[in-house]
């Protein structure tokens, strides 16, 4: 469920992985905010969804998890290519309910990472708007697409409803493998979103297949892509 890998013809650098983490199971990246500290401890960035057990999803509808102690193998890559293995400690947040969000820390500071030529991303501080120019980086294809956020939209997928999902135009192709690459601003490189998911068979509102909600009107868009929320998240994180 939810899976998303982004692929593309075109040649990408070693640099434009900057940030970015492989997980067993799904795509993240190490953010900060303008406002991190270099001795703060790391932040790593996936999807909800990426937290599944070989039982299935871990997260129900509804459920959020906080602070917990959580000890995942992940690999990080350096500005020019190479990766580097580490561990997370906590999980700091995690929910399928609005957004579909993780949120871990690392055992090293932003400080330690840069001295070893691993630097975060810079998420931005306001949500994307409608018709930004935004591109999609996934490390596990080494790929890189640019498209725009063509709709801000609720959905719904399964069991699970999201607010103000966005979604990204054709140029941005997800289909199953790969989630939680970031979304950039085109312009500034800043993270605006994190994708998640696309509608794989054209069906309705399930697993795989999210639909779009306006009041009591449902729409398919068969093979759109949809990235979610982090920005607000993280600020409710901090307050």
């Amino acid at each position: 469920m939810f899976f998303a890998i982004l692929i593309s013809l075109s040649t990408v650098l070693a640099s434009d992985f900057q940030g970015q983490v492989s997980l067993s199971n799904c795509t993240g990246f190490i953010f900060k905010t303008h406002e991190s500290q270099p001795t703060a401890k790391a932040k790593l960035a996936t999807n909800g969804h990426c937290l599944q057990s070989l039982f299935g999803m871990i997260l129900k509808p509804g459920q959020i998890k906080q602070n917990e102690k959580a000890s995942r193998s992940v690999t990080l890559f350096t500005n020019d290519g190479k990766s580097y293995q580490t561990k997370t400690e906590r999980l700091q947040f995690a929910t399928m309910t609005e957004t579909d969000l993780a949120i871990y820390e690392l055992k090293e500071s932003y400080q330690e990472l840069a001295q070893k030529n691993i630097h975060p991303l810079i998420l931005a501080s306001e949500n994307p708007v409608l018709g930004m120019e935004v591109t999609t980086i996934s490390i596990r294809k080494k790929s890189k697409f640019s498209c725009r956020i063509d709709k801000i939209t609720d959905t719904r997928e399964g069991g699970y409803s999201f607010k103000e999902a966005y979604r990204l135009s054709d140029e941005c192709r997800q289909i199953n493998g790969t989630s939680g690459s970031p979304v950039l601003d085109s312009r500034t490189g800043e993270v605006v979103a994190i994708a998640n998911t696309f509608n794989k068979n054209g069906k309705r509102c399930s697993d795989n297949n999210p639909c779009e909600i306006n009041g009591d009107e449902i729409t398919v868009h068969h093979r759109a892509r949809y990235a979610q929320n982090i920005i607000s998240i993280v600020k409710k994180i901090a307050e």
